[in-house]
């Protein structure tokens, strides 16, 4: 785990450092890492209510927007030795994760 400690010079408060190198393990956040999930995928996926064409619409709408759709299409390769992907492919995952209902989470957490 990597920390670090930054404070204002004017104010003495923690700061976050303007640039962080991901090559020196730094975390590196995305702005839609931050994002509201239900703000773009307003239903859960959940089997019952066979609603998975309209979630699956709102969600590669929402993968779309932030230039992620190739990580669901499977049109290029997972690029598992690289920290930026996996990191950002992560982020898809918990979008995922999030949008779902427990009947459907066993079926999508299966190992890789």
């Amino acid at each position: 785990m990597s920390t670090f400690s930054a404070t204002s010079m004017a104010t003495g408060a923690p700061t976050m450092p303007s640039s962080l190198d991901p090559s020196a393990g730094a975390l590196v956040l995305h702005p839609y890492s931050m994002m509201c999930l239900k703000s773009h995928v307003p239903m859960t996926l959940d089997l019952p209510n066979s609603n998975y064409n309209k979630w699956l619409s709102f969600f590669k709408a929402m993968c779309g927007k932030f230039g992620l759709l190739h990580h669901i299409d499977g049109f290029v390769p997972p690029c598992r030795n690289d920290p930026s992907w996996e990191q950002v492919d992560c982020c898809v995952r918990m979008w995922l994760y999030g949008s779902i209902s427990e009947s459907v989470l066993d079926f999508t957490m299966a190992e890789d």
